[in-house]
């Protein structure tokens, strides 16, 4: 699922995660956070977290969701605990 803020300034993506070994995962999502030019942040998030976030970004903050992310991304959220946080 992807969520962008009116003036398009930051978007949230959520994408289904692939593990290691070739299963996708049913717990665990991928969020991607673009803040523009000033960078991005990653990190794996639970499926009940992803719910409560999306409901409070198109509720409370006016994002709105403008495209649905289906490929899964290659990752390991249980290597550090969750959320795993990308450099």
């Amino acid at each position: 699922m992807r969520l962008s803020t009116t003036d398009g300034s930051a978007t949230l993506d959520y994408y289904p995660v692939r593990m290691p070994l070739g299963d996708i995962s049913h717990k665990y999502l991928l969020k991607i956070i673009n803040f523009g030019r000033n960078g991005q942040r990653k990190e794996f998030v639970t499926k009940d977290d992803f719910k409560t976030e999306v409901t409070q970004a198109t509720e409370n903050f006016g994002y709105n969701v403008i495209d649905f992310n289906i490929e899964p991304q290659l990752g390991n959220p249980l290597v550090s605990g969750t959320p795993y946080a990308f450099a």
